[in-house]
């Protein structure tokens, strides 16, 4: 997507777009973005300083509930055949991401978890993603042990068993 170039740049995390409350950075690791299915994922290690203690009681309160970015669109394809036209942004320098109370887009969320739970989610994740393909697995070579017996049945052949 548009964001998968520039995730791997130096890109800082603010509150309300304010470059002076710097709340996480990609350069020290304490920001981590990743591009899903919906859009841009963020993970920020929330520092227990003034500005983060004070977006953290923001966030339970509900005052502040989504994320804004910034970013430069570097490659962009226009469609004028709609009305209004459409614009498809293919490409961008990311260089902030912010916990804002206003966001550009209102299907953005913020919310609060800690690290730990985090990582114990991810780990279920991955867990239940092994078992899905192990099962599926398992259910390919049954079918297929099913399917050399009929074939054997069907040509007369006759298994011995090893006794």
């Amino acid at each position: 997507g548009a964001f998968s170039g520039a995730i791997g740049g130096d890109v800082c995390a603010f509150v309300n777009h304010d470059s002076g409350r710097v709340i996480g950075r990609t350069k020290s690791g304490t920001l981590r973005m990743a591009e899903d299915g919906h859009g841009l994922r963020v993970e920020i290690d929330v520092p227990n300083t003034t500005d983060g203690n004070d977006l953290w009681a923001l966030v339970e309160r509900g005052d502040i509930s989504g994320m804004s970015i910034g970013f430069i669109v570097t490659k962009q394809e226009w469609d004028e055949t709609t009305e209004p036209p459409s614009r498809t942004i293919s490409k961008v320098d990311l260089f902030e991401v912010s916990a804002v109370a206003f966001p550009a887009y209102g299907d953005t969320t913020i919310g609060k978890r800690s690290l730990e739970e985090a990582h114990l989610e991810a780990e279920k994740a991955k867990i239940e993603a092994e078992k899905r393909a192990a099962d599926a697995a398992a259910a390919k070579r049954r079918i297929a042990e099913r399917a050399a017996r009929q074939e054997q049945r069907i040509r007369g052949i006759v298994q011995q068993d090893a006794a």
